[in-house]
Formats: C-alpha cells, structure tokens, sequence
C-alpha cells in the first residue's frame, strides 16, 4: 500500500483515500488483495494516472472511483504513509462488494463489537489534512 500510496502523491491532484480491501488490509488479518480501490477526489489527473494503470502491472490491479459526494473523505485517517476511509466507510465498501470482501466486513464489524476498533474514527490516528468539504 505504501509503494501505491507514494506514487499517486505525486500523480493525483486533490484527496485520494483507500477503500474496501485495501483499506482493511491495514487493520485485519489475511486479506489478499487481487484490487485496490481508491477513492479519488478530483478527476483531474484521474484521466492521466488511468492511463499509467491500464498497462501491464506486477502488483494487484487499481480500480479510481469518483464518489457521488466528497463524504466517502469524512473521518479519513492516516495509517502509516497511507490515506485510509473511515473504518465505517470501508466496511460498507466491503460489505457492497460481497464474497471474500464480506468475511473482512464481518471481521472489521468485530473489532468494533469488541470495543478495539471504532468504526468511525481511531482516535489514535491522525485525520487526512487538506480534505476540505465543499457544501452546496
């Protein structure tokens, strides 16, 4: 995540943040990630870094999503050098795309149960600076 994280820095413009597996792989145990999902904020740069994407890669595929409203950010953190969603969020990432994905929502779902987790925010953790929300 590290490697990917640092390599968009320069390449996208705005927020980005990671999402469903990707984003659970920094909290819960043996997740295999054959695809990254990341949120981005801005669609410029978007079109330049698909083009990066679409040759052939070594690692697991990307997958930009331009989410409906700038929500998604909300309660975005700071794991390591990598910009995560809210635990929330992700486990509802998780939870949409179903199969494996669902058995790590389940598992992210019992951390919070078991009070070592919050599915909202991890007070422990830095918040994402420069998100700023724009309301209509």
């Amino acid at each position: 995540m590290t490697e990917i994280s640092e390599g968009l820095q320069g390449q996208v413009q705005g927020a980005y943040a990671f999402t469903g597996a990707a984003a659970a792989s920094l909290v819960a145990p043996f997740v295999e990630l054959d695809r990254v999902d990341i949120f981005l904020g801005s669609a410029e740069g978007g079109g330049r870094l698909r083009e990066r994407t679409e040759g052939e890669s070594t690692g697991p595929k990307l997958r930009l999503i331009y989410p409906y409203d700038a929500g998604v950010f909300l309660y975005c953190r700071w794991e390591g050098k990598v910009p995560i969603v809210s635990n929330l969020q992700a486990y509802l990432d998780l939870y949409a795309r179903g199969g494996r994905d669902l058995k790590q929502a389940d598992y992210v779902s019992g951390l919070t149960r078991q009070g070592s987790l919050s599915l909202v925010s991890d007070p422990d953790k830095t918040p994402v600076q420069g998100i700023a929300l724009q309301l209509p």
